[in-house]
């Protein structure tokens, strides 16, 4: 009875790797830098990306509206 009370416990016990994580985390951010030209450049990106897709819905609205317009004429 008691051999089974302790396997049904190491079971449920589980070691947390989650420190060990965290200081490995802090040693790669001092290592690691970043170069600022390089975001600006992901960040110009994305905006330019931005905008061609809001074009591009605003542009279909405007042709739907106009064939329509035409459909009813």
């Amino acid at each position: 009875m008691s051999t089974e009370s302790l396997k049904r416990t190491s079971d449920d016990i589980k070691t947390s790797n989650h420190d060990l994580d965290v200081l490995k985390q802090e040693e790669m951010s001092k290592n690691k830098r970043t170069c600022i030209n390089a975001l600006n450049q992901r960040l110009y990106d994305e905006n330019k990306k931005d905008k061609n897709k809001s074009i591009i819905i605003v542009s279909v609205i405007i042709l739907s509206v106009v064939l329509f317009c035409f459909l009813i004429t």
